[in-house]
């Protein structure tokens, strides 16, 4: 794993994140529908992904991955809150999510897909 950090700039995360890009799937309390995106990094305690349609920080979802890795076939699926939204380009956000009580389970997942 490698940090991702532009140098010069202190890395805030309690762990190190890994690039990854694996399909995702957003789900909202206020959306009625899923919001398909994809990964850019994955790290213990959160994902980085480009999806649709802007999210306000602080707003809960739940947010389906698949795993990159044939030999973990189901998809994780976890709650998160976003941490900040930023466009790309038109129709593309850059979403940071943090996990929220991640399963021992889940947990596991994570780390060997980061594995």
């Amino acid at each position: 794993m490698t940090t991702l950090t532009p140098p010069g700039v202190p890395e805030r995360r309690a762990g190190l994140r890994r690039r990854m890009q694996v399909r995702a799937r957003i789900s909202t309390a206020s959306a009625d529908e899923q919001l398909d995106a994809h990964t850019v990094d994955l790290s213990a305690g959160g994902v980085s992904l480009v999806c649709p349609q802007q999210l306000n920080p602080g707003l809960h979802c739940v947010v389906e991955l698949g795993t990159g890795r044939p030999e973990l076939s189901d998809p994780l699926t976890v709650r998160a809150a976003v941490c900040y939204c930023v466009g790309v380009a038109p129709g593309q956000f850059r979403v940071g999510l943090q996990f929220i009580d991640l399963s021992d389970a889940d947990a596991q997942l994570i780390a060997a897909m980061l594995g």
